[in-house]
């Protein structure tokens, strides 16, 4: 098929193209290693960075936007930072695949993003020694500006003609005793927008003539549908169609509600009258996992050495608590959600996730297209 998804990140962020690497220099270099993917310096000088890992909450896109932007000496008050989109250039550098998890964005994309900060200072610097007529040597670079004698600019003047450069392959780090970013005190390069209730989550995606979809699940992995009688979801006001869903985690079975708006759907799914098949399914719940795991924490684990066990036995203070919070895969700050439109050529989803090639991967299963 000649069909394409994208998943577009919930921020609207703009989308790159890995650069091209030009001549033999820069054979070696992988999507991973171009500027021209993570970073887009707008003329008026404010500096855009993809990052490559959605921001949870964990502050990723401050983390990866601060590492690049110190080793492309750039004003951090005109820096922002996107969610970058699928494309080979923003995979885990260690894995290989979109992932955002398990506390690897900095780990696995430190070194990365400092040589993408600096291969794109380097690609600023050789544009303007070939304005200038110097060399590279006698530039300087600091806070968005290059300086070479009595003649300044910010980055924006000359963005447009340094990425047209060959990228260097080999480039030099700074000695971390200089960094001016990493390691300083900064607010969330996002803290304006959440403040001000401007950021955009999955659940604010708003199209002209959406359909809200809600999905009765059953109260156990595999459970099955019985009996179900949609007649009165069906006459519910906004209601517009009620679906079986086959094929599920597990071979599970569900009913979705399709309706012009959460609420329309929401009341559509409780007038649902759904009897489970649960049979030969475990039924394990809260209330008995909690029992386990307190079974299992008076049976003897790990033992403290006597050096820890001295530090508690001196303290001056000494507090216990129990903190009970029910076994979850995630915490979701919002409700899952996904918002997909289709028009028979495309196929473009708006949501967060962690793993979204591998969801791109499915969705595109269903639809009969290519992921591109």
């Amino acid at each position: 098929s000649g069909f394409a998804l994208a998943i577009v990140p919930v921020a609207g962020a703009w989308q790159a193209e890995a650069q091209t690497p030009a001549g033999a220099a820069t054979a070696a270099l992988k999507p991973t290693d171009m500027p021209a993917a993570f970073v887009e310096i707008a003329k008026d000088g404010w500096v855009t960075i993809q990052s490559n890992r959605l921001d949870m909450g964990q502050g990723s896109e401050t983390g990866l936007a601060m590492v690049l932007a110190e080793e492309l000496d750039a004003d951090w008050s005109k820096v922002r930072a996107v969610p970058a989109p699928l494309g080979a250039a923003y995979v885990d550098p260690a894995f290989g695949m979109h992932l955002t998890g398990g506390s690897t964005a900095i780990k696995n994309s430190y070194k990365q993003y400092r040589e993408l900060g600096a291969r794109a200072r380097a690609m600023l610097v050789a544009a303007a020694a070939a304005a200038w007529g110097v060399r590279a040597e006698q530039i300087t670079v600091s806070a968005g500006r290059l300086t070479s004698g009595n003649r300044s600019t910010d980055f924006g003047a000359l963005a447009e003609a340094a990425m047209k450069l060959p990228v260097p392959e080999k480039v030099t780090l700074k000695d971390p005793a200089t960094f001016k970013l990493i390691g300083q005190p900064h607010s969330r390069i996002d803290v304006g927008d959440v403040t001000r209730g401007a950021k955009r989550y999955g659940v604010d995606i708003d199209l002209p003539g959406m359909k809200t979809v809600l999905v009765a699940r059953p109260p156990v992995f595999g459970g099955k549908l019985a009996r179900v009688d949609d007649t009165k979801a069906r006459a519910t006001k906004g209601v517009s169609d009620v679906l079986r869903i086959d094929g599920l985690d597990r071979g599970a079975q569900a009913v979705a509600i399709v309706a012009d708006g959460f609420w329309s759907a929401s009341q559509g799914r409780d007038a649902l009258q759904v009897d489970w098949d649960l049979g030969g399914l475990e039924r394990t719940d809260s209330v008995k996992q909690l029992a386990e795991y307190r079974e299992l924490a008076g049976k003897p684990g790990l033992k403290a050495t006597k050096a820890d066990a001295a530090r508690v036995a001196g303290a001056a203070r000494k507090i216990s608590a129990e903190y009970v919070f029910p076994y979850l895969a995630h915490g979701a700050m919002e409700p899952l959600n996904c918002t997909i439109q289709f028009d028979g050529a495309k196929c473009t989803m708006w949501y967060a996730a962690q793993m979204h090639n591998v969801d791109a991967g499915s969705v595109a299963k269903v639809l009969g297209i290519d992921v591109k």
